[in-house]
C-alpha cells in the first residue's frame, strides 16, 4: 500500500513541529541541553494532541549525538532509524495488549541489558492506565531506581486511574487541547503541500468538529478529501462526512421551537435522519448552538460562527431569554442521557422538541407591570383587627407540645358545644402515634456508619464470599465473552438486559457470584431494581449457562474494598494463615441497594490460591 494517511505522514518529528504544546515542549528542550534528564516521564492529555508523539521525539533527542540545542538532528542513523521504527533500543509498548504482570516481569529482566546503538534505552509505554493492579505493582521498584541506562515514558489519556505511588515516581507532564485556531492554521499547511483545495468555512468546521484533537482533524480532512471531487473540499462536504449539522438546519430547528410548532421541528428531524445525520450529534449540535446564543447574549457579543450573520440567527438571539435557553440545555441534556439506555433514540428526541415547544410549561414569562405592583403592594391590616397570627408549624413540630401535655396530664379547654366525651381522650393517642411513626420515617440518615438496612448500604458478606472463593479461570472465561452478550441479544427480550451491561465492569467472579463495578451510582441504583435484576440473571443464564447472581457497586467503593482485601489477604499468606478475609463495611452516598435475602455462597477452603484463582483486578466493559 503506497497510501499514507495524513496524520501518519505529518507527524510531528522534531519539538518545533509539535503545535501548542509550548510549556511542555520547552521543558523537555531545557533539560536536554542543560544535562537533567529524569529517568521516567508521564505524558497525560486527551487523545491525539501529542503525547506518544513527543515521546519518541525525545527519545530522538536524548540519543542523537548531534544534538546541541535540544533537538535532533534528523540526519544521523539513529534519528534515522527510530523514526522508521527499526532501532532495537527503542521500545513502544502497548499497555491495552500487554497489561498482565508477566509482561511487566519481562520487562524487568530486559531491561538489564546494555544499548546496543543508543545511549539510552527508552521504553514509551502507551496507554498506561491499562495495566493491571498487580502489573503496576511489579513496575514500582524498577520504575523507581531503574539502571542508568534506561528511561521510562508512560502515555495515558486516563492519568486517574493510574496509582498515585507510579505517578510520584515520574516527572508529570499534562498535554491540553489544542486551540482551534492552531489546528486551522496547521490544516492549512497541510492542505498547501498536498495540493487541497478547501473553503475557508469547511477548513474552519473541521477545526472545531477535532474538538482540539490533531489527530481527529487530519482524519477528517483525509475523508473529506478522499470524499470531493478533484481535490476541491467544501462545507457540504465536510458537514456530510463528519454527521455534523449546518447551521442552517439548527437555526431552522430552534426558531420552529421558539415560535411554538415542534411538528416543524419533528419534520426537520426526520429530513435530517433520512440524509444520515445521527441523532446524538443532532442533539448535542443543538446544546452547542444554544450555548453560542447565551454567550452572545450575555458575554461575547463579536463570536461569529459560520451562518451566525442570518437574519434568523439574530431573531432569535434577540428574542430568546436566557431562561428559556437555560432550560433548552437542561431539556437536551437529559434527553441525550436517556437515550444511552434505550434504542428508540428518536422517540425521546421529539418528546424534547414538544416539551420545548410547549409555550405553557417551558416558556418564560415576563410578569406585567399590574402583576408587579399588585405584588409589591401589600394590603394594610385594618385597626380593628388583630394583630397578624403566626403562621402554623407543621404537625410534627408540635409533637413536644403535645407528649408534654400528655405527661402532665392537662386538659385543654374547648367549648362545651364542641366537646364529645370520647374526644379527649381517644383523639390525642392515635395523633400522637401517627406523629411518632412520621418522624421515624422522615427520620434523617446519618452519613456516619449508618446500619447496614439503611438505603446506601449493601450486604458485605457478598463481596467477602466472592472474593475469598474467586476463580480467575471462570472470571477469564466470561471476560472473554463479556463484549458479545450485547451484540448478540439484539432482538430478543433479553436486549434491555445486555444494555444495562454495556457500562459495567467485571470485577471478580466465583462459582455462583458475580462482582460488577459502575463508574456512577445511578447505573448501580438501576441495574440492581428486582425487574432489571431478575433479567439480568436470566441473560447470564441464557449465556453462560451458569446460576450467577451479582452485586453492583460504583468503582470507588470496589477500589477500596479490593485494596482492603489484598492487604489483609497478603498479611494472612505471610503469617502461614489461610484465613477467612472479612472486610470492612463502607457507606455510599446516594446508593439505593437495600439488603435483600443473602444469597448463599459456598466456601472452598480447600486449593484455595489467591495469587492463582483471584489474580490481578481485570475491568473488561
Amino acid at each position: 500500500m503506497s497510501y499514507k494517511a495524513l496524520y501518519r505522514k505529518y507527524r510531528p518529528q522534531t519539538f518545533q513541529e509539535v503545535s501548542d504544546q509550548e510549556h511542555i515542549t520547552r521543558t523537555l528542550m531545557n533539560a536536554l541541553k542543560e544535562g537533567k534528564v529524569s529517568h521516567a516521564y508521564m505524558f497525560s492529555g486527551p487523545r491525539g494532541v501529542g503525547k506518544t508523539s513527543v515521546a519518541k521525539i525525545f527519545a530522538k533527542a536524548v540519543n542523537c549525538p548531534h544534538n546541541m540545542s535540544g533537538e535532533p538532528c534528523e540526519e544521523c542513523e539513529i534519528c534515522k532509524g527510530i523514526k522508521d521504527g527499526s532501532n532495537p533500543d527503542v521500545i513502544e509498548i502497548d499497555a491495552a495488549s500487554n497489561n498482565g504482570v508477566d509482561e511487566i516481569r519481562d520487562l524487568r529482566e530486559r531491561v538489564k541489558f546494555l544499548p546496543t546503538m543508543c545511549r539510552y534505552k527508552v521504553y514509551i509505554i502507551d496507554e498506561v492506565h491499562m495495566l493491571t493492579t498487580a502489573a503496576f505493582n511489579a513496575l514500582l521498584k524498577t520504575l523507581e531506581e531503574p539502571p542508568k541506562h534506561v528511561i521510562f515514558i508512560l502515555c495515558t489519556t486516563e492519568p486517574q486511574k493510574v496509582p498515585a505511588t507510579i505517578q510520584s515516581r515520574c516527572q508529570r507532564f499534562e498535554f491540553h487541547l489544542i486551540s482551534s485556531s492552531e489546528i486551522e492554521k496547521r490544516l492549512k499547511e497541510i492542505t498547501r503541500y498536498e495540493y487541497i483545495t478547501i473553503e475557508d468555512e469547511a477548513l474552519r468546521t473541521i477545526a472545531e468538529v477535532a474538538e482540539g484533537g490533531m489527530r481527529d482533524a487530519l482524519s477528517l480532512l483525509d475523508e473529506a478529501d478522499a470524499y470531493s471531487t478533484d481535490s476541491h473540499i467544501t462545507l457540504d462536504d465536510v458537514l456530510l462526512v463528519s454527521g455534523k449539522l449546518s447551521s442552517v438546519n439548527l437555526i431552522q430547528i430552534a426558531k420552529a421551537l421558539y415560535e411554538g410548532n415542534a411538528l416543524e421541528a419533528i419534520n426537520i428531524l426526520d429530513e435530517l435522519m433520512n440524509i444520515g445525520k445521527e441523532i446524538p450529534k443532532i442533539m448535542n449540535g443543538l446544546i452547542v448552538f444554544y450555548k453560542d446564543i447565551l454567550v452572545i447574549k450575555n458575554a461575547k457579543p463579536d463570536l461569529m460562527k459560520v451562518g451566525y450573520d442570518s437574519e434568523d440567527f439574530k431573531y432569535l438571539v434577540q428574542n430568546l431569554s436566557n431562561q428559556e435557553l437555560y432550560k433548552n440545555i437542561d431539556t437536551l441534556s437529559q434527553s441525550v442521557f436517556e437515550m444511552r439506555m434505550v434504542e428508540n433514540q428518536k422517540l425521546y428526541t421529539e418528546l424534547a422538541f414538544i416539551k420545548m415547544a410547549d409555550k405553557t410549561g417551558n416558556r418564560y414569562i415576563e410578569p406585567s407591570p399590574q402583576a408587579q405592583v399588585a405584588v409589591e403592594k401589600k394590603p394594610e391590616p385594618k385597626k380593628e383587627d388583630k394583630a397578624p397570627v403566626a403562621p402554623v408549624k407543621p404537625i410534627v413540630e408540635e409533637k413536644p407540645i403535645i407528649e408534654e401535655a400528655k405527661e402532665e396530664h392537662i386538659q385543654i379547654e374547648t367549648p362545651k358545644e364542641e366537646v364529645k366525651e370520647e374526644a379527649p381522650q381517644e383523639e390525642v393517642k392515635p395523633v400522637v402515634q401517627e406523629i411518632e411513626e412520621k418522624e421515624e420515617e422522615n427520620e434523617p440518615q446519618l452519613v456516619v456508619a449508618p446500619p447496614k438496612e439503611e438505603k446506601g448500604t449493601f450486604d458485605i458478606t457478598l463481596i467477602e464470599n466472592t472474593l475469598n472463593n474467586a476463580s480467575k479461570p471462570l472470571k477469564e472465561e466470561i471476560a472473554k465473552n463479556w463484549s458479545q452478550v450485547l451484540k448478540s441479544t439484539r432482538g430478543t427480550d433479553l436486549h434491555k438486559a445486555a444494555v444495562l451491561l454495556q457500562d459495567a465492569k467485571l470485577c471478580a467472579a466465583s462459582s455462583t457470584f458475580l462482582i460488577l463495578s459502575f463508574e456512577e451510582v445511578s447505573f448501580c441504583n438501576l441495574i440492581m431494581k428486582p425487574e432489571n435484576k431478575e433479567k439480568v440473571k436470566q441473560l447470564f443464564k441464557a449465556k453462560f449457562n451458569q446460576d450467577l447472581g451479582f452485586i453492583a457497586i460504583p468503582e470507588s467503593a470496589w477500589d477500596t474494598l479490593s485494596t482492603e482485601f489484598v492487604q489483609k489477604f497478603r498479611k494472612n499468606l505471610n503469617a502461614g494463615s489461610r484465613e477467612f478475609v472479612h472486610l470492612t463495611p463502607i457507606y455510599v452516598e446516594g446508593l439505593k441497594i437495600a439488603n435483600e435475602k443473602k444469597e448463599e455462597i459456598k466456601k472452598e477452603d480447600e486449593g484455595f490460591d489467591f495469587l492463582k484463582d483471584f489474580g490481578d483486578i481485570l475491568e473488561v466493559k
